[in-house]
Formats: structure tokens, C-alpha cells, sequence
């Protein structure tokens, strides 16, 4: 009987580190600069919604996310709307291939969001953000 305390015991604890871990991860996503949504469609025509960072520099629009989820779906469906607080405009997503601007980028984000990226950064196991995906936002007709 003792044994089994023990491991119900570790199975919550378990259990309220991933709860802790998630409710940082949160948090941190919505400190510092500005948060928008991005309307992507998946493999069915669903849209689907996603709080991420955005960044504006040189008069583009750039977001970043890891690989897999919301960024492969803007790959395969790069025609997207992007909400901010002066409203929802479409765009086509382009990933950005220029090394040299994705660290300018990086580094521009962590400037910007500061905490919230070290600490998304430290939990997806990537802290200089190497292997994350950017996406220019590219408005129509441009």
C-alpha cells in the first residue's frame, strides 16, 4: 500500500510540474512586445487560429515558431490573415532562407520579448533559436 502512495505521489507531482512548465509557457508567451493571431487553414480547409510574436523590421512583417505545427501549415498553405489591433489583413507566408537575417532576427526577438523568449527558447531546447522557422509575411500584390 505504501508503494502505491509513492507512485500516485510521483505521478502528481509529474503531473503538476507539466501543468506548472505549460502555465509558464503562457505567460510567457504573452509578456513583452506584440502578440497577434495568424488564421492558417489545415490539411481539411479548417482554419485555424495561433497567438504567436510578430516582428516588424524594414517595412516587413516576420513571425517565428519551431518546426512542425502552425509553421508547416503556412508552408503548405502559405495564403493566410494575420489579426493585430488594427485589424485582419491576408498575407502569404514565405520562409525565410537568408542565415544571416534569421540571427538578426533571433536576436531582434529576444531584444523585443526578452523573458518570454529565453524562456520559450530554454523549454523547446533551443536557446540561440537556431533551428526555428521564419516567415516573412509577404501582403498581396508585393
Amino acid at each position: 500500500m505504501a508503494r502505491m502512495k509513492i507512485i500516485v505521489r510521483g505521478v502528481l507531482g509529474l503531473l503538476g510540474v507539466g501543468v506548472l512548465l505549460f502555465l509558464i509557457q503562457g505567460i510567457a508567451a504573452e509578456t513583452g512586445g506584440e502578440v497577434v493571431v495568424i488564421h492558417i487553414a489545415n490539411e481539411q480547409g479548417e482554419e485555424q487560429s495561433t497567438r504567436i510574436w510578430v516582428m516588424d523590421l524594414d517595412g516587413k512583417l516576420y513571425v517565428r515558431g519551431g518546426e512542425g505545427s502552425w509553421p508547416t501549415r503556412a508552408i503548405a498553405h502559405p495564403d493566410l490573415k494575420l489579426e493585430r489591433a488594427a485589424g485582419t489583413l491576408p498575407y502569404k507566408a514565405v520562409r525565410l532562407m537568408d542565415q544571416e537575417l534569421h540571427g538578426r532576427l533571433n536576436r531582434l526577438f529576444r531584444d523585443e520579448y526578452g523573458f518570454g523568449d529565453a524562456i520559450i527558447s530554454y523549454m523547446v531546447g533551443d536557446p540561440e533559436r537556431l533551428g526555428a522557422v521564419i516567415l516573412e509575411l509577404v501582403p498581396p500584390g508585393a
